[in-house]
C-alpha cells in the first residue's frame, strides 16, 4: 500500500522537502509538488501527539479526535493531504 501511494503521489517522490517537527522523538514534514502538499507525521514519543490532519491517506495507531484532528499514538505515523 505505502509503495502504491508513493508511486501514485509524485509529491512523495519529488516534492519539496520542508520539516516543521523534529524534536522529543516526534518527526513532521511536509512534500509539496504541482499544487499538492503532503505532511508526514511519525510519532516515535513514549506519549501520544496531537495533530491537525487533512484527509488521512495511510497511517497506523491513529486515533480520531475531531474531523481536522487526530492523535497518533506511540509508534504511530501517518500520511495526510494538506
Amino acid at each position: 500500500m505505502l509503495g502504491q501511494l508513493r508511486n501514485n503521489c509524485q509529491a512523495l517522490r519529488l516534492g519539496d522537502i520542508q520539516f516543521f517537527e523534529s524534536s522529543d522523538h516526534r518527526l513532521g514534514y511536509s512534500r509539496t509538488y504541482q499544487g499538492k502538499t503532503y505532511r508526514i507525521y511519525v510519532n516515535n514519543n513514549a506519549d501520544p501527539w496531537d495533530i491537525s490532519a487533512g484527509q488521512v491517506l495511510f497511517g497506523h495507531n491513529i486515533h480520531t479526535l475531531a474531523p481536522d484532528w487526530l492523535t497518533l499514538a506511540p509508534m504511530g505515523f501517518c500520511i495526510v493531504e494538506a
